[in-house]
């Protein structure tokens, strides 16, 4: 298995963060693909990475949270050079966040514009949040992100030397938002939300649609920890170890089997990232 999105950089991780990964390579997690949030993270991840080379890659990217602070990263770190480095994969994490604001609209808006005419550059893969509105009475927060995301891809991918790929990390939409994300060529990440048989029916009735040849799996670790992880309910903390209860729950909703997801799921991450960890 590989976990296409984690956050090891947290702080929840400090204090046994060997242990940790320890447990997941145990339990069957060949690779750890490594989410930038920020200068700080990626600052840890890159030192991560130097650490466990043949394990872990990481992405290169600022949070739409965070996408206020994107002129400072891009002074502060050689994206350049960066991006012809070994341990990078991917451009993100990027995208766009209606749901808290925590950057404007205008703010996001610039930050993602300019990281996927970087990703467009160098022909590599985008790591993205979209996530909508979630509280919108009219039921017009899908529809107001996908159209600004459409937006913004269209009008970089008419100049980009290379067209516009990657995944939607932490997918928690409905099934026409997820047709919609098929539709533009993009992959399909599923974390723990999968198994919330509260606040994750949308997901969970969208989990049939997705193709084969775009479904990838996620911890987000240390958040979204799955429901059905019986066993450690009493730390909230998620850890990439937790990854198989994801794959569990989605053999159950496509019916089919942990063994064939797992030769699926790797297959999509080596055809998207280009890299298969231990080689």
């Amino acid at each position: 298995m590989i976990d296409i999105g984690l956050n090891l950089s947290s702080s929840q991780f400090r204090s046994d963060l060997p242990e940790v990964v320890t447990r997941a390579i145990e339990r069957g997690v060949d690779g750890f693909l490594l989410t930038t949030v920020d200068q700080k993270s990626f600052e840890i991840n890159c030192n991560l990475v130097d650490r466990y080379s043949e394990t872990m890659r990481a992405t290169l990217g600022v949070h739409p949270h965070n996408a206020k602070h994107w002129p400072a990263f891009k002074e502060a770190v050689d994206i350049d050079a960066m991006l012809q480095d070994w341990r990078i994969l991917s451009i993100g994490e990027c995208g766009l966040d209606y749901s808290r604001m925590n950057s404007t609209r205008d703010e996001q808006i610039v930050a993602l514009r300019e990281q996927l005419e970087i990703a467009g550059e160098y022909n590599l893969p985008v790591f993205l949040h979209l996530r909508p509105y979630e509280k919108d009475p009219h039921g017009h927060g899908e529809y107001d992100l996908m159209k600004d995301f459409v937006d913004i891809l269209e009008a970089v991918n008419l100049t980009a030397p290379h067209k516009i790929h990657g995944v939607v990390h932490c997918f928690t939409g409905s099934t026409s938002m997820l047709e919609r994300i098929v539709s533009l060529g993009f992959y399909v990440g599923i974390t723990g939300w999968v198994t919330d048989t509260r606040r994750g029916v949308p997901l969970r009735q969208a989990i049939p649609f997705i193709p084969d040849d775009r479904l990838l799996i996620e911890t987000d670790a240390p958040y979204l920890k799955p429901w059905n992880a019986v066993s450690h309910r009493n730390n909230r903390r998620n850890e990439p170890s937790f990854l198989i209860y994801v794959l569990e729950e989605l053999a159950l909703l496509r019916g089919t089997s942990v063994d064939e997801l797992k030769v699926l799921t790797n297959t999509n991450f080596r055809t998207l990232f280009k890299w298969y960890p231990g080689s």
